[in-house]
């Protein structure tokens, strides 16, 4: 496995995610201890470790980190540089990014199914409390059901009847996804439904009597009406199947001939 496979690359609008990727690895390589400086006054000993570990730490971040962003952390001297470097240019925190993230939060649609819709919810929420905008769980409900269809207006309604205090966001979620199965087992029933229906009202019918016993193939009355013809002789069937092609139902006298 290549080192881009291996390691979470950071891309334009991933930070966050990234970030906390790294964090797992620098933990899993047991250097995250190098993002906090070094104590005054450390042990030799104590400063080689440090260093050893800071230099784990900066090769771990310079693989997840592509070439087209290399520049930002070519100068940094340790890590929590790196780190810093980074998030400067990419942790984006102005008036103008949180207002762009709240617009697209406010213009969020359920357009799929409810688990997809989650992810992206709590993407835009975790994308406003990383640049320190502090959303109360109220808040995070009240934003999660204005966007989603009237389909679900019996959930909310039977929220509104419950004590807020006992509702958290993890709770709505769960009774949504209840309601999304709820729906869909409804729409398989009323298909099953209309097929069996259908079904039921096809009966096939012989053409000539309208017996539902038989097809016109077998059809008593034919045979009846084709052992007392006079005109079975083959110049007579000729002449009738020329008169029935100009009347445009040839194929029908001819078989009850």
């Amino acid at each position: 496995m290549s080192d881009k496979e291996a390691y979470p690359q950071l891309g334009s609008s991933n930070f966050a995610n990234w970030k906390f990727r790294v964090l797992l690895l620098l933990e899993e390589k047991r250097c995250l201890s190098v993002l906090k400086p070094l104590e005054d006054g450390a042990t030799e000993d104590k400063r080689k470790s440090f260093s050893s570990l800071d230099v784990i730490a900066r090769s771990i971040i310079s693989k997840c980190v592509p070439d087209r962003f290399i520049e930002y952390i070519i100068e940094a001297a340790t890590a929590a540089e790196m780190l810093e470097a980074l998030s400067r240019v990419f942790a984006r925190k102005s008036t103008m990014s949180k207002l762009m993230i709240r617009k697209r939060l406010l213009t969020l649609k359920c357009s799929s199914d409810l688990q997809t819709h989650f992810v992206n919810f709590d993407g835009l929420i975790r994308e406003l409390e990383t640049m320190g905008t502090k959303m109360e769980q109220d808040d995070k409900i009240c934003h999660l059901l204005m966007t989603l269809p009237t389909a679900y207006d019996n959930v909310i309604t039977v929220l509104e009847t419950m004590d807020s205090s006992d509702i958290t966001i993890e709770f709505v979620k769960s009774k949504l996804l209840d309601a999304e199965m709820k729906q869909r087992q409804l729409i398989t029933q009323g298909e099953s439904d209309y097929g069996c229906a259908f079904h039921s009202k096809f009966v096939r019918k012989c053409w000539e009597c309208g017996d539902s016993r038989h097809l016109r193939d077998n059809c008593p009355k034919i045979h009846r009406e084709n052992r007392g013809n006079s005109y079975g002789n083959e110049y007579g069937v000729v002449n009738r199947v020329r008169g029935a092609r100009g009347r445009g139902s040839a194929s029908r006298n001819f078989a009850r001939v």
